[in-house]
């Protein structure tokens, strides 16, 4: 594989594991308090 390429994707994978590190954040809480989401 090209040295760029895998700098590209190590960047973008970067960039990308915060907001799935967030999205499982939210979606924990909606599973363990259902209750404030139920508006």
């Amino acid at each position: 594989m090209n040295e760029i390429v895998i700098k590209a994707l190590v960047s973008l994978e970067d960039i990308c594991r915060p907001k799935l590190d967030i999205q499982v954040k939210i979606i924990k809480i909606v599973i363990s308090k259902p209750e404030i989401f139920q508006a």
